[in-house]
């Protein structure tokens, strides 16, 4: 099984402070929404030494991202890492800096190639963030970690770059939630 449920949410107006409120709770409500629809409860979320969390007595796996609004959640029976950025401009000088200390030489090579492309930027981020997401290593791992040399299905939706990363060889299921227009979350 590997589902990939995404919501986006309308933040606009709303402070930056208020933004990542919603969207954190937004990540966690498609998480628990699910969790619910397959008879697992929320508590039994835990999380391990290096910080990623994960599902006690289960052998389901489950990775949350969120920018700007829009929110994605992955569940499935084999180790997942998800990642969603939304795509700017950026100026080449800042795209390279970052290139430098993040990507690898053949990643770097491909966003020359592009000439510093905004959209092969944000793809080869969100590939080598749910590569180090599945992988429970963080973002100090992404370095070391190239994004064609690992099974990540990409995808755009809108001005969204989204990765999964798995080894679940399950088709992706996507579920999109539609957005009822209101800010608040359950519970509040």
């Amino acid at each position: 099984m590997l589902k990939i449920i995404y919501k986006r949410f309308n933040i606009e107006g709303l402070s930056p402070k208020e933004r990542r409120h919603i969207e954190h709770e937004g990540a966690w409500e498609l998480l628990q929404g699910e969790l619910c629809a397959l008879g697992i409860s929320a508590s039994d979320i835990q999380v391990c030494e290096s910080g990623k969390p994960y599902l006690g007595g289960s052998s389901l796996h489950f990775n949350l991202s969120h920018s700007e609004g829009f929110c994605l959640c992955a569940i499935s029976d084999a180790p997942v890492g998800v990642d969603v950025e939304a795509i700017h401009p950026k100026e080449p000088a800042s795209m390279q800096r970052m290139a430098e200390r993040m990507f690898t030489e053949h990643e770097r090579q491909r966003l020359d190639v592009a000439n510093c492309s905004a959209e092969v930027f944000y793809e080869i981020w969100v590939k080598k963030e749910a590569i180090v997401k599945r992988d429970g290593v963080g973002i100090t791992g992404m370095a070391m970690v190239d994004s064609d040399e690992a099974p990540v299905h990409f995808t755009r939706i809108g001005e969204f770059a989204l990765a999964v990363c798995t080894d679940a060889e399950d088709p992706i299921v996507w579920c999109e939630k539609p957005d009822n227009g209101s800010h608040r979350m359950s519970g509040n």
